[in-house]
């Protein structure tokens, strides 16, 4: 499971330690790990994409 979350700046990001960085855009809509969502939220960084209900919206 992915939460779906809009950059608020650009820069890059790693979703594992394995993984290479994904260069990133602001305003662009990105699906990543819920821990790395958490990170970025508390980082200011991005914010979480929700539907018409406020609910968040998830990647399938």
């Amino acid at each position: 499971m992915k939460v779906l979350v809009q950059f608020d700046q650009s820069g890059k990001h790693r979703d594992h330690a394995w993984e290479a960085p994904i260069a990133h855009a602001k305003g662009e809509l990105f699906a990543v790990s819920p821990i790395l969502a958490v990170q970025l939220l508390k980082n200011r960084q991005a914010h979480l994409c929700l539907n018409e209900s406020g609910e968040v919206r998830f990647s399938s």
